[in-house]
């Protein structure tokens, strides 16, 4: 069993840094700041069970799923940003909202943008994928080492869940004025969040996207 636990350890001290737990309960404190307690843990709940979920179809299918639709790490990370900077700008610039506001409006941010991009990105598809096909590479993995792998994106699940629950305490202490200015700092490093990202997309896609264009080629040579 000692090596099962060493398994689970490596997988979630690897898989930590790049989910980031912190970086999405920063945003999901400004998401959901106009809900009540249990609407706010109830999101909480929903984005630990779609990040576990998440992180176990990109690593029983995901190289698959991107095989088939051709898609590569620098197109997810280009649409990851754009997808970032659209929320984001939304925290920035709220539309009017009326005074009694329900979880609706709060529905669509589970999945986008707390799950993907944010706690499941590009950086964490890739680590999931690597991890993968080492996994996958080696025909000698039994049941227990499946069991292993799920232990693992439970861990993280759990502590995605964990970190997001504790965020609310952010909340307490502040007026309306601290919620809205809150709301909007955390949109404004959103926006900045996703352009960096998409430009990282940008720059690592284009040298494979335009190989060997004329317009390439001739920027090559300036």
């Amino acid at each position: 069993m000692e090596g099962y636990w060493i398994f689970v350890g490596g997988m979630v001290a690897t898989l930590l840094p790049v989910v980031n737990p912190i970086t999405t309960a920063s945003v999901f404190v400004g998401l959901t700041a106009r809900l009540t307690n249990a609407q706010r843990a109830h999101q909480a709940n929903l984005v630990g069970l779609s990040v576990f979920l998440t992180l176990l179809a990109c690593f029983y299918g995901g190289q698959g799923v991107m095989h088939l639709l051709g898609l590569s790490l620098h197109g997810v990370r280009l649409a990851g940003g754009m997808i970032l900077v659209r929320v984001g700008y939304s925290m920035l610039f709220p539309p009017e909202r009326s005074p009694t506001i329900g979880a609706g409006p709060m529905q669509g941010i589970v999945f986008v943008p707390l799950t993907l991009p944010l706690s499941v990105g590009p950086a964490a598809m890739a680590v999931v994928l690597s991890q993968a096909t080492r996994f996958h590479g080696d025909s000698t993995h039994g049941l227990l080492d499946h069991a292993a792998v799920l232990t693992a994106h439970l861990g993280v699940a759990l502590i995605v869940w964990g970190t997001l629950r504790v965020a609310r305490a952010v909340l307490q202490g502040v007026g309306p004025g601290g919620i809205d200015g809150l709301t909007r700092v955390m949109g404004f490093l959103l926006v900045c969040l996703g352009v960096q990202i998409a430009l990282n997309g940008v720059q690592g896609g284009w040298p494979v996207w335009f190989a060997g264009s004329a317009f390439v080629g001739g920027a090559a040579a300036l």
